[in-house]
């Protein structure tokens, strides 16, 4: 697995050659992000321009509509995935003003979490200002040291750092780039394993102010009152935001099958959506997805719905901080 491909994948927009007729949005959160190393905030403001400026341009259609094949050309749909609160609290009001219908991946797993998300954790642990320990030892399999050199030094600029580079682009001796080393190590750890890994951390570090409010995932209460909300569905995103690939079938159908489960019941609702987390999946992964009664999955691939897209490996158009006419202009150019 190239895992800098994956992570790439996940957050950069490259222009497709085929044109299409309509286009999946990929958002995460509409928050405002001190710290955004994966560019996962839109700020409320934003996100109000970008709905706006939506509704005026385009159809926004519900995402099983989107991708029939006699859907409207030139029509938008509109996805969240992982489950933050504030997709209750700050992007539904937005969606219910417009009318504007969307599709939100959770991860079941996540409802009612006590802590952050782990990559929110670690951003909390590592990008800070202060200065790190010269070592810091984890369990990742056997006992690990990490060594950030000069990375362990105040960081002066962080905010410009995650500016010039995404974090798989940043320099060794740079704190974006120790956070980076340090994610690669976690992130394909099971769900246990990585919370050994994460309080392990902590304990290293003074000064940690713990579990951010500003972070938290939604409570299952929190994701029925989402659900209730016009025009708004909502599809599975695994049970632990696992790396699907990485895990035997028998695991995969676990995590694929469990987030549904879940799901299901919680909501009285059925689920024909999956998003694949991190955007990763194979073959093996996608007929899992088919194979547990989904309708259709969407990956991180950037790119729009053409006649040939395979309804469970959707690209979709990763939203990041812009006002709205400038990502008017990003889905006109995949448009045909």
């Amino acid at each position: 697995m190239n895992i800098g491909r994956a992570v790439r994948s996940l957050f950069l927009a490259a222009r497709p050659q085929t044109k299409s007729h309509a286009v999946v949005l990929m958002y995460h959160r509409v928050a405002e992000c001190d710290i955004d190393p994966w560019s996962l905030c839109v700020s409320p403001q934003q996100f109000a321009d970008q709905i706006a400026a939506l509704k005026r341009e385009f159809p926004i259609l519900p995402l099983n509509e989107l991708i029939r094949s006699d859907a409207r050309r030139n029509a938008v749909a509109i996805t969240f995935d992982d489950g933050y609160a504030d997709n209750l609290h700050a992007a539904a009001p937005v969606l219910a003003h417009h009318g504007a219908p969307a599709c939100f991946f959770l991860t079941s797993g996540a409802l009612d979490m006590a802590h952050e998300f782990w990559w929110d954790e670690l951003e909390r642990l590592l990008l800070r200002d202060a200065t790190l320990p010269s070592t810091i030892a984890i369990s990742v399999g056997s006992r690990r040291q990490f060594d950030p050199g000069r990375a362990a030094e105040p960081a002066t600029d962080l905010r410009g750092q995650i500016r010039a580079n995404p974090p798989w682009n940043a320099g060794p001796n740079t704190r974006l780039g120790f956070f980076y080393l340090v994610w690669r190590a976690l992130r394909e750890l099971d769900e246990q394993a990585r919370r050994t890994a994460l309080d392990e951390i902590a304990a290293q570090l003074e000064g940690d102010s713990g579990t951010r409010a500003s972070h938290r995932t939604l409570t299952s209460d929190e994701a029925k009152r989402l659900a209730a909300v016009p025009g708004i569905e909502v599809g599975a995103h695994s049970v632990t935001h696992a790396v699907l690939p990485s895990l035997k079938p028998d695991a995969q159908s676990r995590e694929i099958g469990g987030a549904k489960g879940h799901l299901e019941k919680l909501l009285g609702r059925p689920m024909t959506g999956f998003a694949y987390p991190f955007g990763e999946y194979g073959a093996e992964t996608a007929d899992l997805v088919r194979a547990a009664g989904f309708e259709l999955a969407c990956t991180t691939e950037s790119g729009g719905i053409t006649g040939k897209t395979d309804r469970f490996r959707l690209p979709r158009l990763g939203v990041e901080e812009c006002d709205g006419q400038q990502l008017v202009r990003r889905v006109n150019e995949l448009l045909g």
